[in-house]
């Protein structure tokens, strides 16, 4: 996938299963062509990775330890280089996951919407992209409107004026947790509920119980690609 980050174009590409990294690479765009920040391709001759890095900051010898099934950019980033950090903490609204594709609810509308009313470029790319599909429509607006009830008072799911985030977890919050630790997600609540409680045998209403069952380390590699979990991370951080 190529995206922007402070001003420069990358490049990011990832071949794996649940088992291994068989190749991953990160490009950043210099003049007319693209020059790797690093590559990592699994050599099966040798049983091992060749690494090639180009300002990435990573030590050679800690990126040769990199298990198979992790992410070299998500390991930096516990190393705390710059470049992998800042890759970790963008923000990134899509409808796939490690679980598939995603069901389109309310809150993925709402999230999507944002996006789009907050980058006017993007915004009209995607009506180009939906017109050409679409020979009846010309363009997609985006607007921002204050619901009122009947006599003229705010309504309270219009939190606007309070400066209110909304972080939506669907089917409930058992649900995302289940998505952190990397296990399928029942339909229902009720089965989420079960499902996490089989499956730690901890009392979830101790705080913590968490610190062992998902530590940061967890948290960070899961926020990649869980969009609510990186937005209430960041409201954390104050970085929202």
């Amino acid at each position: 996938m190529e995206f922007e980050l402070e001003g420069k174009l990358y490049r990011y590409r990832v071949s794996l299963t649940a088992q291994r990294v068989y190749q991953e690479s990160l490009h950043v765009h210099q003049q007319r062509t693209f020059a790797y920040v690093f590559t990592r391709v699994w050599n099966p001759d040798e049983q091992h990775y060749d690494i090639r890095q180009q300002h990435f900051g990573l030590l050679q010898k800690e990126a040769a330890k990199v298990r198979q099934n992790a992410s070299l950019i998500s390991t930096a980033a516990q190393y705390e280089v710059d470049l992998a950090r800042q890759l970790t903490k963008m923000h990134i609204t899509a409808n796939v996951n490690v679980l598939g594709r995603q069901s389109v609810d309310h809150q993925r509308v709402f999230e999507v919407s944002n996006v789009y009313a907050q980058d006017d470029a993007l915004r009209a790319r995607m009506a180009r992209i939906l017109a050409s599909w679409d020979l009846g429509l010309t363009d997609v607006r985006i607007e921002k409107h204050r619901v009122t009830r009947e006599d003229g008072t705010p309504d309270s799911r219009d939190t606007a004026g309070d400066k209110v985030d909304l972080i939506g977890s669907t089917p409930c919050i058992e649900g995302l947790l289940l998505r952190v630790l990397g296990k399928p997600v029942p339909s229902q609540s009720v089965q989420c509920k079960k499902a996490m409680a089989q499956l730690t045998k901890v009392d979830l209403t101790d705080q913590g119980a968490y610190a062992n069952l998902i530590p940061k380390a967890r948290l960070d590699v899961a926020r990649l690609d869980i969009p609510e979990l990186d937005q209430l991370l960041r409201l954390l951080e104050g970085t929202l």
